[in-house]
């Protein structure tokens, strides 16, 4: 956490569904293979992102998700800065 969205970015590549959840921007990316130090294992993994001053996002929290999750849109914010709200998500201005 506390990381430049540009690196997940560069880690990840663009995520599978963006959208805006108030002012924050929440990425997912499915078809992970993340197992957990108990075993467990998850297929998914969001990332909330806030927007920050500098016109980048800065992650604010991390969530492994068991279970599959289906992509939606990448451009699921629309043209009013793009998904995850002004300078938080991919295609933001």
């Amino acid at each position: 956490m506390g990381k430049n969205a540009s690196l997940i970015m560069k880690a990840f590549g663009r995520p599978t569904d963006a959208k805006a959840v108030g002012s924050n921007g929440v990425w997912t990316y499915p078809g992970m293979k993340i197992r957990d130090a108990q075993g467990k294992t998850y297929n998914a993994v969001r990332f909330t992102i806030q927007p920050t001053s500098q016109g980048d996002g800065k992650v604010i929290a991390v969530e492994v998700i068991p279970g599959a999750i289906l992509g939606g849109s990448q451009n699921a914010g629309g043209p009013s800065g793009g998904p995850g709200g002004p300078g938080g998500g991919p295609g933001g201005p």
